[in-house]
């Protein structure tokens, strides 16, 4: 059972920003995604959640290409947090998280009361239940990025793209989302996709990795064969070493 990207490419224009990209994603597993800015991070995420359609290769979930999925039904398998959000209407922390719920719900029905119980249980998860009430314009973007992984949480889907959901959060808040992810994945054996910014957090949390530089894959595996000094310092393009401190690998600057 896994999610499988096969010889993935999208330009924007003649400029090639994802070029031939192939991984699998299983259930049960974190893969996190490292690049620099401008990389293809956003880009691919975006066409494994279909808003872009690839130039060429595909996308299957379990051997079904995602093409082949109503959006209903593709919303069940994968759930998307973005980068950010802005909400239009004064919707609460609690209003927001239930709409995760849509696809499991016919057109123009409403919430039910097991709806908002797995919303409420969702922000709970996540660590923000007090802030159900709040209006969701109101709250900082560190907020705002913790109500948007709740509602991916309520939507119970397969699998679990997030581009960068620690890019808002104090190095408490990082620690405790990607710990909340890891624990999502064990108890509901679902897969989950992972743009990341900083590699100390891919040391920690991740069971695979992918390493993207100007679209292309450079090298994808464990962290032990992927997160390398040689590795990292091609990627960054800077002096970096692996340093191993009581027992937890880390990368830092030479």
């Amino acid at each position: 059972m896994s999610l499988d990207v096969e010889n993935l490419s999208f330009s924007y224009g003649e400029r090639r920003v994802v070029d031939q990209c192939c991984f699998s994603l299983d259930k049960g597993q974190i893969v996190c995604l490292l690049g620099r800015n401008g990389s293809g991070k956003t880009t691919l995420l975006r066409m494994i959640n279909r808003s872009l359609l690839p130039e060429e290769g595909r996308i299957t979930i379990d051997g079904t290409d995602i093409r082949h999925f109503t959006r209903k039904h593709l919303a069940r398998l994968i759930a998307f947090v973005p980068q950010g959000h802005n909400a239009v209407f004064a919707y609460t922390a609690r209003d927001m998280t239930v709409m995760g719920r849509n696809p499991h719900m016919h057109l123009f029905a409403r919430p039910s009361q097991q709806d908002y119980q797995l919303a409420e249980a969702a922000l709970r998860q996540v660590g923000i239940s007090e802030l159900k009430d709040r209006c969701y314009m109101d709250m900082s973007g560190g907020e705002r990025q913790l109500v948007f992984l709740a509602r991916a949480l309520a939507q119970q889907a397969s699998y679990y793209l997030l581009d960068e959901p620690t890019a808002h959060l104090d190095f408490y808040n990082q620690h405790a989302l990607m710990k909340t992810l890891c624990q999502i994945v064990e108890q509901q054996g679902s897969g989950a996709l992972i743009a990341l910014h900083d590699p100390n957090l891919a040391f920690c949390y991740a069971d695979q990795v992918i390493m993207l530089h100007q679209g292309r894959i450079v090298s994808v595996g464990s962290v032990a064969d992927t997160m390398t000094s040689s590795n990292l310092s091609q990627l960054y393009n800077m002096q970096l070493k692996v340093v191993s401190l009581d027992g937890q690998k880390m990368v830092m600057a030479k």
